[in-house]
């Protein structure tokens, strides 16, 4: 259910103003508003919608304008971004080991290069 856009957005998330808030900030500041935050700390109680909004701002990163018409209660549909046009990364900052070994090497392994590798970057 919450790797389906459709499903997610028509069954498994409730709207909320904080959701729509974030999703909205998140996508007008990537079509170039300055006037918006560049960073948001996501920061409730357990069930507060920290997941369901990094959910929904991967589903409308990775789909887009694919999604117009689904995520019409969330989010303006002029601030979707063409399919392909963005590039979403997921890191579980907790997870991320000091270092890492490629082979017989040992290699410092940071946030960065971490993005890095799932953005295709084969020289790190």
């Amino acid at each position: 259910m919450y790797t389906d856009a459709k499903q997610f957005f028509g069954e498994a998330t409730y709207p909320t103003d904080g959701l729509k808030m974030v999703v909205s900030e998140v996508f007008s500041r990537i079509a170039g508003d300055n006037s918006v935050p560049a960073i948001h700390r996501l920061e409730t109680a357990f069930g507060g919608g920290k997941t369901h909004a990094l959910i929904a701002c991967a589903h409308i990163g990775r789909q887009g304008t694919q999604l117009a018409g689904i995520t019409d209660h969330v989010i303006a549909r002029d601030l979707l971004p063409k399919p392909g046009d963005l590039c979403v990364v997921g890191v579980a900052g907790d997870e991320i080991p000091v270092h890492k070994t490629v082979g017989a090497k040992l290699l410092p392994y940071t946030l960065w290069g971490e993005i890095a590798r799932q953005i295709g970057e084969k020289t790190l």
